[in-house]
Order: C-alpha cells, then sequence, then structure tokens
C-alpha cells in the first residue's frame, strides 16, 4: 500500500481551502496521491443498487471523466464504486473521500481500487485521524467534506435514510447544485432518489445537460479510446507488462517492443515505482 501522506491545512492550502465552508471545518487533512485539477463533480448512492443504477452512475462517471471533469466519491461499495471504476475506465482521475486513513480502508474489499485510483493519477483524502477506524460520525464528516469539495452532487439510486440523504441535506446548505439519475418506475432502491425530483432537484438525462449546468459546454472533447491494444490496454489502467498482457492476451516480447515504441513516441514513460504511464495527448 502507499506510503505515508500529505498532511493539508485547511486556512493555507488553497487546494482544500473550500473545506472551510463545512459546519465544523477540520484545521488539516491528509491526502494520499494527488488532487487532479479540472471540475469537480460528486457522484453518491446507495451500496445496494439496481443493475441499471449501477451502471447509468458508471457510465455518467465515464463521460464525464473524458471531458476532463474529476469525479468525486466516498469510496463505498455500490454506486460510489462505480463512480470510481467509471472514471478510471476513461483514463480520468477521480478522488476518494475516505471516513479513515489508507491502511485501514474501509470497505477492505475496495483496497485495489482505491490503490489503482492512486496509480491512475487520483487522490485518496481523509478527515479522521491516523489510528481511528471507520466509525459512524467520520462517514458523516466525509460526506459534508466531498460535498462542499465538488461543484455539484449527483445522486444515484438511494433510499429515504441512507448516508446519500446525508450529502443531500449538506448540498442543500452549501447550496450546490444536486442532480439525480433517475431510477426505472417501482425500482426500490430509487425510491429515496427519485422522491428528491418532486423535491425540486434536477433530473440528469445526459452528459452534455450535465456540462452545461456546469457551465462547462466547452470542456474539452471526449478522448478515444487508443486502436492500439497496449496502448488501449494502458489508458484502461493496466501499469505493468504482465497486466497488459493479461488484458491483451498477447505474448510479452510483442507488449514489450510496443511499450519501446510508444516510449519513443513521447506516449508511455515510467514513474518513480517502475509503473507505466500513458499519455495520449504527449507534448511536442
Amino acid at each position: 500500500m502507499h506510503a505515508s501522506p500529505s498532511t493539508l491545512l485547511v486556512g493555507s492550502d488553497p487546494r482544500v481551502a473550500c473545506l472551510g465552508a463545512m459546519s465544523q471545518p477540520p484545521s488539516r487533512v491528509f491526502l494520499w496521491g494527488e488532487l487532479p485539477e479540472g471540475p469537480t463533480v460528486a457522484i453518491v448512492g446507495t451500496r445496494s443498487p439496481s443493475e441499471a443504477g449501477a451502471e447509468s452512475a458508471r457510465r455518467l462517471a465515464r463521460e464525464l471523466a473524458e471531458r476532463g471533469v474529476v469525479i468525486v466519491s466516498g469510496g463505498a461499495l455500490g454506486i460510489d464504486s462505480e463512480a470510481h471504476q467509471g472514471a478510471l475506465e476513461a483514463g480520468g482521475k477521480t478522488i476518494v473521500f475516505a471516513p479513515a486513513w489508507l491502511h485501514h480502508a474501509y470497505p477492505k474489499e475496495n483496497e485495489e481500487l482505491f490503490a489503482r485510483v492512486l496509480d491512475a493519477g487520483g487522490g485518496y483524502l481523509c478527515l479522521a485521524q491516523e489510528k481511528t477506524a471507520a466509525r459512524p460520525a467520520q462517514f458523516f464528516r466525509r460526506n459534508e467534506a466531498l460535498v462542499a469539495y465538488s461543484r455539484l452532487l449527483v445522486v444515484g439510486e438511494c433510499g429515504f435514510k441512507s448516508g446519500t440523504q446525508n450529502s443531500v441535506k449538506h448540498a442543500r446548505r452549501l447550496k450546490k447544485p444536486i442532480g439525480v439519475l433517475p431510477s426505472r418506475f417501482g425500482e426500490e432502491a430509487g425510491l429515496g432518489s427519485n422522491a428528491l425530483l418532486n423535491e425540486g432537484a434536477d433530473a440528469v438525462l445526459s452528459t452534455d445537460w450535465l456540462l452545461r449546468r456546469l457551465g462547462l459546454s466547452r470542456a474539452r472533447p471526449a478522448r478515444k479510446r487508443p486502436e492500439d491494444p497496449v496502448a488501449r490496454a494502458l489508458f484502461l489502467g493496466a501499469r505493468t507488462v504482465d497486466e497488459i498482457c493479461e488484458a491483451t492476451g498477447l505474448a510479452a516480447p510483442l507488449v514489450q517492443h510496443r511499450i519501446l515504441l510508444l516510449t519513443l513516441e513521447g506516449r508511455v514513460a515510467e514513474d518513480e515505482r517502475g509503473l507505466l504511464r500513458y499519455d495520449p495527448d504527449p507534448r511536442d
């Protein structure tokens, strides 16, 4: 797992100054990885979505990330995980707002996902102290922080009483726009989120609509996945020769040859840990 975090002071670090809008602002927060630049959208929802609800959240995150939007969520199972996964599928950036330090990662099932978020240039941010395991109060603090950090809150499927509704409460207090991914008629997992539409929340009907709502109609064009299978595997998150071989079915010598060519083109480089990074738009 990744090394010790950076400590960011809320009162003096402009990257997290927005957390000063919280009802009880933290003096400092702890960051693993990076806080990527770009407009931020939070996507949250139930831990037990329907298949359609999960796909909607994943697709929205993927399409937003393709347009340069940073996806923010809470790292939980269900909708949160789908949001993080969607951003990674697009080769985009995502930030996990977590209730506990990385070595106490919650849920344990998502440790691999959190590592992929960091390997892809994203962040894992926590308000809690080092030796504190995830506790109920920290989840509520986490919810408020991710809303304060984001320009807009998108609600996936959720019930009437849930952590997601706690995020909605904070969004209303902070006067953040709220969008809802509508759930199909009669879907129990989405009864609470659909009810928000009757309370004035906007229905998120397309990615382009959401970008316009954010004033981002001129956001960068969606990046197409590379045709080359090795480049495509790197674009989708592979970081080693073995991972590329597994993703493509290609033999290691061929993969290594393609990596060499992509490196000469300026599209592939190794980071300080020897992991491969792919740049679809290398600068001259």
